[in-house]
């Protein structure tokens, strides 16, 4: 299944899961995620309906360490 991730400045790019169910809860599992080597949280999970499909989108915030 398609994912769309938005980043912080509004960019985007795909991943493709083979199991949604497990990719949201391994997501809701963990305190961020890296991508390209930048750290990132979930700020948001969407599922997009359009005419003929369907995806998840998750918006990206960036992760500030203390």
């Amino acid at each position: 299944m398609r994912v769309l991730c938005i980043f912080p400045d509004d960019s985007t790019t795909d991943i493709y899961v083979s199991e949604i169910g497990e990719f949201l809860r391994l997501t809701q599992l963990v305190n961020a995620i890296t991508m390209e080597g930048i750290n990132y949280g979930v700020a948001h999970t969407e599922l997009i309906v359009e005419k003929e499909s369907f995806y998840v989108s998750m918006l990206l915030k960036h992760r500030h360490t203390p």
